[in-house]
C-alpha cells in the first residue's frame, strides 16, 4: 500500500527479488500398459506393489495377441516406482500395445487431477510393438499438452 507523504506525492516500495518457483508434488504417477489381469478402460489407484499384484498380476512374462512371451514392463516399472519412494500410482491397463488402446487409457487418466507424470513403460522403446512405439509416444505427448501441468516419461 502506498504511503502518502504530501498531497500528490507518495512512496511505493516494490520487491526487487524474483518470486521463488513453487514446487508441485510429483509423487503421483499414471502408467498405462498391458498386465495379466485387472480392469480395462478404468484408471485404478494403487499404493503398494502388493496392491498392484492383487489387482493387475505378478511379474510373469506376458503373452500379447498370442505372440511370444514378452517382459512385463508395467510390473517392473511399478516395482521401481514404489522402491524409489513413489506413493500413489494410477494404472490404466491396455489389452495390447496399440496406439488406439493407449489413447483410450490416457482418457481414463484425465479424471485423476493429481497425476503429474505419465508413462507407458516399455511401449516406446524401439520398434518391438509392430511400429506402434512412435504413435504411443505421440499419444503421451498430446496428453500432457492437453492436460498441462503433467509431463511424460518416454523410453529412449
Amino acid at each position: 500500500m502506498p504511503e502518502y507523504l504530501a498531497p500528490g506525492v507518495y512512496v511505493e516500495e516494490t520487491p526487487f527479488q524474483a518470486k521463488p518457483i513453487e514446487g508441485v508434488p510429483t509423487s503421483t504417477t499414471g502408467f498405462i500398459g498391458p498386465c495379466h489381469k485387472g480392469p480395462i478402460k478404468k484408471a485404478t489407484l494403487v499404493t503398494s506393489l502388493a496392491q498392484f499384484e492383487r489387482t493387475y498380476g505378478s511379474r510373469r512374462r506376458l503373452r500379447l495377441d498370442g505372440g511370444a512371451p514378452t517382459s512385463n514392463y508395467t510390473w517392473h516399472a511399478a516395482r521401481a516406482f514404489f522402491k524409489e519412494g513413489g506413493r500413489r500410482l494410477y494404472v490404466a491397463r491396455v489389452p495390447r500395445w496399440r496406439a488406439r488402446d493407449c489413447e483410450h487409457a490416457l482418457t481414463c487418466l484425465e479424471a485423476a487431477e493429481d497425476i503429474s507424470i505419465v508413462a507407458a513403460p516399455g511401449s516406446t522403446s524401439g520398434d518391438q510393438h509392430g511400429g506402434e512405439g512412435t504413435s504411443i509416444a505421440n499419444a503421451l505427448l498430446e496428453h500432457v499438452e492437453r492436460m498441462r501441468y503433467r509431463f511424460a516419461l518416454l523410453d529412449s
